[in-house]
């Protein structure tokens, strides 16, 4: 099975198993179907469009088992098997831009997570491996955290880890921290002057 899937997509062989697990199939399921005519075209392509993702996306055997094994690290809210979804290929997209762009090697980033969703985890020395892998500091990332988890407990997951990308993102375009975006953010015609002001001397020191 996996030189068919070799041959039909050329997917390198390091990844057709995990591949393979990841579209929900295996050699017996897959055996039974050619062998009884019963949605082996379906079954192959639902392994063609899997392994078609798995290559755009550069995801590696490593990365694959490892979401396989615990598909939370994707997604906090994930429940069951992780599978190909809008949600799903969203995030891997994201997790392939951050492994492609924050200069350090993909096993880092898998470690950070495996760090991070340990029961005896430490979130300041989480925050500080989070910082170097995405270039903000360990106290910006500790208060951004604070901010998105509404404790002290450090993103565990890529859906978190791009939500503090995004706002780290936000915070180097207007020079604002992380607890002045988010006060900007919740400012509503009912604000209050003094927030307002507050708001407004953020901004203007920052472009100064």
């Amino acid at each position: 099975m996996e030189e068919l899937l070799l041959t039909l997509t050329g997917l390198p062989p390091d990844r057709c198993e995990p591949v393979i697990r990841w579209a929900g199939s295996d050699v017996n399921k897959f055996l039974a179907a050619l062998l009884w005519d019963n949605g082996v075209i379906q079954t192959l392509s639902t392994l063609i469009r899997y392994s078609e993702v798995s290559q755009q996306l550069g995801l590696s055997a490593r990365a694959l088992r490892t979401f396989l094994i615990n598909p939370r690290w994707l997604y906090a809210g994930s429940e069951g098997q992780f599978y190909l979804s809008p949600n799903s290929l969203y995030l891997l997209d994201r997790y392939s831009n951050w492994r492609d762009n924050c200069g350090y090697p993909e096993e880092a980033l898998l470690e950070y997570f495996k760090q991070a969703n340990d029961p005896q985890r430490d979130a300041t020395q989480c925050a500080a491996r989070l910082a170097s892998l995405t270039g903000w500091t360990s106290s910006e990332v500790l208060a951004a955290n604070a901010l998105l988890t509404g404790s002290d407990r450090i993103a565990s997951s890529m859906h978190e880890v791009d939500w503090l990308s995004r706002m780290q993102s936000a915070s180097d375009v207007t020079g604002l921290s992380a607890r002045q975006l988010l006060s900007a953010t919740d400012l509503t015609a009912t604000s209050t002057a003094s927030h307002w002001k507050s708001v407004g001397e953020a901004v203007i020191a920052a472009n100064r």
